[in-house]
């Protein structure tokens, strides 16, 4: 529902409408010289015109909240609309969490194994946050495509109602077709960017409670 969110609260660009007022006639011309060139009345008449013809926004209807936007989201695209883009988030989650969590294990065995440690019990806060920012950053390069796609399809949806929809592959090969590899992976540094230290510091956090309090739930 995120970008349906964004897309209806103006995020993506506000139109602009024109008023339909049409420039004023020039001023009469008076008798007195002093009235009568151009250059005095033109600075008044150009102010004048631009004030009627300048674009103003048009007023965004105030923002919906999540269970008013799953309502008219269902109005007016049915149940499947609340599924758009499923299949993206099907190959990101299912592909992006097996990346998260393996690279976590291959970066704490690594540290393991260079250090002669026995468990990941002895590695410092630096190393398991080293990989668990190393697990975040896999978990989105690896499958950021069909992240990239979804978004897309949601956005379309959102901002052409009615109008006929591509499928997961057709919407991706015309990212490609237009914008390259660079197209599908559009977003991805600022990803990685809040996605590293964010995974750094749930590996840690979960490391150390495991650690401290695992033994009520009788782990080792």
């Amino acid at each position: 529902m995120q970008v349906q969110m964004l897309t209806r609260e103006g995020a993506f660009g506000a139109t602009t409408t024109t008023t339909g007022a049409t420039a004023a006639p020039p001023l009469a011309a008076s008798s007195s010289p002093r009235t009568t060139t151009p250059s005095s009345n033109r600075p008044f008449s150009t102010s004048s015109i631009l004030r009627q013809t300048r674009p103003t926004p048009t007023p965004l209807p105030p923002p919906m909240g999540p269970f008013a936007l799953i309502t008219d989201t269902i109005r007016n695209q049915g149940l499947r609309g609340l599924w758009l883009g499923q299949t993206g988030t099907l190959f990101r989650e299912t592909g992006g969490s097996a990346a998260w969590f393996g690279a976590y294990e291959l970066s704490t065995r690594s540290w393991i194994s260079h250090y002669n440690y026995t468990s990941k019990a002895d590695l410092s806060a630096l190393q398991l946050m080293s990989s668990g920012a190393l697990a975040g950053i896999s978990y989105n390069v690896i499958l950021f495509p069909a992240d990239s796609i979804k978004s897309n399809m949601q956005t379309w949806a959102e901002l052409n109602p009615g109008a006929a929809r591509s499928s997961f592959i057709q919407t991706g090969k015309n990212i490609f077709r237009t914008r390259g590899l660079r197209g599908l992976y559009a977003g991805c540094g600022l990803t990685c960017l809040r996605s590293g230290p964010s995974s750094a510091m749930i590996f840690l956090i979960f490391q150390r409670l495991e650690q401290n309090f695992g033994y009520i739930f009788g782990l080792p």
